[in-house]
């Protein structure tokens, strides 16, 4: 899942290559600050001897040869002037150091921004493709929590990969480096120990992800039983089972607490044990490298300086990271949800074949048309002709398939057996544009889209002019709208 993630980053490559070389000159920017900085102490305590270093080798080492680049803007000039021209060098490097910093965020969080609103419109187009038989075997309380509530997880994932996933592996890589150069028998006893905290970090994760989904489950459960509940408030009312319901969704957000506070304590624990386990493994090195300034083994007082300093900036992104874990962990099981969806088929119920058809001439014909769903039969060698200029009207109790025929004539539904055909032609070869522009659907549920009373009366005829409009609105016994506000 991580690596679909960074696919479908992959296709905003320029916002992420830019991205990339300003986030490799910050992490560059920064450890050179931490490496003046150290001059600049040593200057302090050592001013004589800072201001008159040992010449360099003629073939120094990467180590005297760095100290060699830093040592040439203080040679033989008094201590205070030294202690200037370092005081302006490190502000200089941290001004260029925020400044990468500004254009990589930038850079970044348009990708981030392009990713999310790119989702949510391949999320949307994608429901909205679905048949109706999709959406009877789902809840839409489902659809909205993964595309409101997933996707801001989503986001809130891209947005640690890219803004510190990056950056920070960057700056411990190029900080390692240093350590390597200053010593590379200390760096030793530092990576033997890295294994283990990595090994504590991995359990952890993997326990965050796990609530992770239980938690989005969770929210699902309760954003589905919030639509239903919202929606058959007069059924609720009229049956006076207000404190049943009350009680129902107290149970769900009592689930919800529970999962939600095992997710907490782990989260709780996950940053403080990541900064204890940080700091022993400093204290012990320290010790470590103390010893072998003292005897004089490895590297003097101010290399050992410039070590610790580098060392301990690296538990910062360390941190950084594992703080990050919680972000991706419950980002990556979002984007289960989300590519479970994208990656659902679209059943396409027209003919490969179909033709347009722009008129209705003869009659509308069910031959032997059976239907069923998958909890019961609803309809069964049904045999009907419709002709044209006559009204029908279908009368039958509650659930026998009256509604189930105007959806299998709306090609809502593939009948499992038989035709449907206008004017003698199969409704499934008929292309979809043409048919519903041949039907209009009056429904017992209305739907009011939040828009203008024109809009709603035009939606699906948007051609429409105003001399139908008002003889729509004359038919309809609507003429009320004329006296409302600009009406």
């Amino acid at each position: 899942m991580f690596k679909r993630l960074i696919k479908t980053a992959a296709h905003y490559w320029p916002l992420s290559l830019s991205g990339l070389f300003f986030s490799l000159l910050y992490a560059i920017s920064n450890t050179a600050s931490l490496w003046v900085v150290a001059s600049l102490i040593e200057t302090i305590f050592n001013p004589e001897e800072s201001v008159s270093p040992d010449p360099i080798p003629a073939n120094p080492g990467l180590n005297e040869y760095l100290k060699g680049l830093v040592g040439r803007l203080i040679v033989n000039i008094d201590p205070v002037t030294a202690l200037t021209r370092l005081s302006l060098l490190i502000i200089s490097i941290f001004l260029l150091k925020n400044l990468f910093l500004i254009i990589k965020r930038l850079l970044f969080g348009r990708m981030e921004l392009s990713i999310i609103v790119d989702t949510r419109n391949k999320l949307y187009s994608h429901i909205t493709q679905q048949t109706m038989s999709y959406y009877d075997n789902h809840k839409l309380g489902d659809f909205m929590s993964i595309i409101m509530n997933d996707v801001l997880i989503f986001r809130q994932a891209i947005k640690v990969i890219f803004d510190k996933m990056i950056t920070e592996p960057a700056n411990i890589i190029i900080t390692i480096i240093l350590l390597f150069i200053i010593s590379w028998k200390f760096t030793l006893y530092v990576l033997i120990m890295f294994p283990i905290s990595i090994f504590i970090f991995w359990i952890v994760g993997s326990s965050i992800r796990r609530k992770g989904r239980r938690t989005l489950r969770q929210m699902s459960v309760i954003t589905s039983f919030l639509q239903q509940m919202l929606g058959a408030f007069r059924l609720i009312k009229s049956y006076h089972k207000e404190s049943d319901e009350i009680q129902n969704f107290k149970d769900q957000n009592r689930k919800f607490l529970k999962i939600q506070m095992r997710q907490l304590r782990l989260t709780a624990i996950n940053s403080p044990l990541s900064e204890m386990v940080g700091v022993v493994t400093g204290a012990l090195l320290f010790m470590i490298g103390g010893k072998m300034v003292i005897t004089g083994s490895a590297m003097d007082s101010e290399d050992f300086l410039r070590y610790i300093i580098l060392l301990f900036s690296i538990l910062s992104p360390i941190k950084s990271l594992t703080s990050i874990n919680d972000s991706i962990q419950n980002g990556l099981a979002a984007a289960e949800r989300i590519f479970n969806v994208l990656e659902t088929p679209i059943e396409n119920l027209e003919s490969p074949h179909a033709v347009e058809k722009k008129d209705f001439k003869k009659a509308i014909e069910f031959r032997n048309v059976s239907f069923g769903y998958e909890s019961h039969d609803v309809l069964k060698n049904i045999n009907l002709v419709i002709p044209k200029g006559k009204t029908y009207a279908l009368v039958g109790a509650s659930g026998s398939g009256k509604s189930t025929l105007a959806d299998l004539l709306c090609r809502f539904y593939v009948p499992r057996e038989g035709q449907i055909l206008i004017d003698g032609t199969d409704i499934r070869d008929i292309k979809a544009e043409s048919l519903y522009q041949l039907i209009g659907t009056v429904s017992q549920d209305v739907q009011m889209l939040n828009e203008t009373i024109r809009d709603n009366l035009t939606y699906g005829s948007e051609g429409a002019d105003d001399a139908s409009i008002d003889r729509a609105v004359e038919i309809a016994n609507a003429g009320f709208i004329h006296d409302l506000e600009q009406g």
